[in-house]
Parts: structure tokens; C-alpha cells; sequence
């Protein structure tokens, strides 16, 4: 059962429409067609708080979904500092490798946003 923060969360990203987060977002680990869960979408959008409350409720932190992107590779591609800082915090996993066969340390410096490449080298 989703806690009311959660099903928040879900009609948020179901109402923004779009083909990227076409789905069925009713289950906290429910993902669209390429794969991604919710986490996914908060990693791009930068909504580190929002990622907070999913993670505490049980999301698949580590989920990969297209390109073999996890959350923490779709926040270290957009630059988002502050949700790159929060998925470490929460755990996530800096070796898992995207279908490229980077980890995040390698996608990190590809991209050269230096703040991101310091907080990966430090989790």
C-alpha cells in the first residue's frame, strides 16, 4: 500500500503526460515501457525531496531502465548536483555500469561537472 505521500508523487508523474512517463504509475516500483520507475523521472526533474519520501517507502534505488540508466546515471547526465548528492546518501550503487558500460564515476567525468565528480569519487 502507498503511503498518501507516495500516491502524490504518482499522480504527479502520471499527469505530466508524455511518452516517457506513459505507465501506470500506481505501485511505487511500477515502470513504463523503457524500464524506469518513478526514481527515474525525479532524478531528471531534480526533485531530491521527492526521492527522499520513494526511497523511504521501498522504490528499487539501483533500478535500471533504458540504456541500462539507473537513477544516479539519469542525475549525473543532467547535472543535477543535489540529487546526485541525495541518491548517495540513500545508497545508491556507483558500480552498477549503463549498457555503454560506464559506472558513474566514468559517466560522471564524461560529462565534467567537477561537483558531481567529487561526490562520486567520495561515496
Amino acid at each position: 500500500m502507498n503511503s498518501p505521500e507516495v500516491k502524490k508523487i504518482l499522480a504527479e508523474l502520471e499527469a505530466s503526460g508524455g511518452f516517457f512517463t506513459e505507465g501506470n504509475y500506481r505501485d511505487i516500483n511500477q515502470c513504463n515501457a523503457l524500464g524506469e520507475n518513478a526514481l527515474h523521472f525525479m532524478a531528471v526533474w531534480n526533485k531530491p525531496d521527492y526521492a527522499k519520501v520513494l526511497a523511504s517507502n521501498g522504490i528499487d534505488i539501483d533500478k535500471r531502465g533504458e540504456h541500462g540508466y539507473t537513477p544516479l546515471h539519469e542525475a549525473i547526465e543532467q547535472g543535477h548536483t543535489e540529487m546526485v548528492d541525495c541518491l548517495l546518501s540513500l545508497g545508491a550503487d556507483v558500480e552498477i555500469k549503463n549498457d555503454d558500460g560506464l559506472n558513474c564515476m566514468e559517466l560522471a567525468e564524461l560529462w565534467g561537472n567537477q561537483a558531481i565528480v567529487q561526490l562520486v569519487r567520495g561515496a
